[in-house]
């Protein structure tokens, strides 16, 4: 690009991808390549993006959490149900995040062994999310029944 700015300023147009008088198939061609080349960097960003917004969502899962914050679940230890902040808009932003996270990883990183590493996490994250729903109904009863009504599992 600083090749390009440079040329400009003398007047001359180094981005000639699909203009001008050539054949249509060139053309064609051209046009696909140039459409290629930007992408490759709305995809970037995007794969940024996301990772940033994972990041984002577990933070604010973890802060709203207070001291009820716990990896994995147990009777033996008292929580309260947390149903502010993040958790107004999704009953499992940690989760989301992690799945966010792993997500946007795989993309900037494309490889089949992060994919198939992506897929078993976001399963194993839904599998957890399933007993912690089984806890939460058993302590919290009527209470998390209603929260469960009134907000998404995921967003």
């Amino acid at each position: 690009m600083w090749k390009q700015f440079q040329l400009k300023k003398q007047g001359i147009q180094s981005n000639i991808l699909g203009k001008g008088d050539k054949p249509k198939n060139a053309t064609a061609l051209e046009n696909i390549l140039k459409n290629v080349t930007y992408s490759g960097a709305v995809i970037q960003f995007g794969r940024f993006t996301l990772v940033l917004i994972a990041d984002i969502v577990f933070i604010a899962a973890i802060i709203e959490m207070k001291n009820n914050w716990r990896a994995g679940f147990s009777s033996d230890q008292g929580t309260n149900l947390v149903t502010s902040g993040i958790y107004q808009r999704s009953r499992n932003p940690a989760f989301l995040g992690f799945d966010l996270l792993y997500i946007g990883c795989s993309l900037a990183y494309l490889n089949f062994l992060n994919l198939v590493i992506t897929v078993v996490a976001v399963i194993l994250f839904h599998l957890q999310i399933q007993g912690e729903e089984q806890f939460l109904t058993d302590t919290f009863k009527e209470e998390y029944a209603d929260y469960k009504i009134q907000v998404r599992r995921y967003i």
